[in-house]
């Protein structure tokens, strides 16, 4: 309704102007002859013409009014068109900066945790070479505490007269062998 009323508006004042442009001569002095004036309305009229648009050639002032009326009209549905379209793009914008900010949020916690995660991995990590160190050890202790044993009941058969077989000892143990 509201659009109905600037178009109608739009076309009187564009038609009044256009009258008014056209009757010039009714309210001027005569001063030429009917040729002459012919002639600068001619003159005139190519001096103002709207470059490229020559679908307002041979057409009267009220054609033009309400072509120029429609276009106004559509451009006018497109602009409303174009500014439903920005409000929606606008609220569109507005969620996904909202939804960004929590993601950030998020991303800042989880980096948190996975700070502490690799923290937690690096101690167990120190914690499972120190036990592994010392099992390794304990083993090392363990063989040569064995070996110690075995060294010492070699002692007690050569002592009590018994003799040791060269298989049963160690490659790397010197053996000794008393009469």
């Amino acid at each position: 309704m509201k659009t109905t009323k600037r178009i109608l508006a739009l076309v009187l004042a564009a038609t009044f102007t256009l009258a008014a442009i056209g009757c010039e001569g009714l309210f001027t002095a005569r001063q030429a002859t009917p040729q002459q004036d012919r002639s600068a309305l001619a003159d005139r009229i190519r001096n103002t013409a709207i470059v490229g648009d020559e679908s307002n050639a041979g057409r009267g002032a009220t054609e033009a009014a309400i072509e120029w009326a429609d276009k106004y009209a559509k451009a006018a549905q497109e602009l409303l068109f174009a500014n439903k379209r920005l409000a929606e793009v606008q609220a569109e914008k507005k969620k996904l900066n909202t939804d960004i900010t929590k993601l950030k949020a998020e991303l800042k916690s989880y980096q948190a945790e996975l700070a502490d995660a690799n923290a937690m991995l690096g101690e167990m990590k120190k914690d499972l070479k120190e036990w592994q160190n010392n099992v390794l050890g304990y083993r090392k202790q363990m063989m040569s505490a064995q070996s110690a044993q075995l060294a010492a009941l070699q002692k007690i058969l050569e002592l009590l007269g018994g003799e040791v077989a060269a298989s049963d000892i160690q490659p790397d143990e010197p053996t000794r062998k008393t009469q």
